[in-house]
């Protein structure tokens, strides 16, 4: 993308790609079409558009922001959307939250689409070490 000059290296659409059935079904796929027809994408964009906003809302948290829940962090080893492996991107993250874990997965940008026995995994076994009593006995393994 950094190469290319931006998103689909400058054009004003996507290109037409096989559709990655690893990634996202058939089933999947048509019902986030039909949602993103019905709703557009201004609700899951807001976000990304507002970041004035966003900065001014975080700066009234308690802690000034500053987490101390345990946290869990899936970083992906080839996301090239959001590279947090590779760049300096996950170091606020780092620095706001007290009891951080991290774990890598092999995947790209949709991790739990991409590697959901990774990411399953990878929440099982840290909820049962970092937060065991929400299992209240039951024996995930270790």
């Amino acid at each position: 993308m950094r190469r290319d000059g931006g998103w689909f290296g400058g054009a004003d659409r996507a290109p037409d790609l096989p559709l990655d059935k690893d990634v996202l079904g058939e089933a999947d796929l048509s019902r986030y079409v039909e949602s993103l027809q019905r709703n557009g994408f201004f609700g899951p964009d807001s976000w990304y558009m507002n970041p004035e906003s966003n900065m001014a809302y975080a700066a009234g948290s308690p802690n000034g922001g500053r987490l101390s829940m345990p946290v869990l962090f899936v970083h992906a080893t080839c996301d090239y959307t959001c590279d947090t492996l590779y760049s300096r991107l996950a170091d606020p993250m780092r620095e706001a939250c007290a009891d951080l874990t991290e774990i890598v997965a092999e995947s790209g940008h949709w991790v739990a689409q991409e590697n959901p026995i990774a990411v399953n995994a990878a929440l099982a076994r840290w909820l049962g070490v970092r937060v065991p009593a929400i299992w209240k006995g039951k024996d995930i393994g270790g």
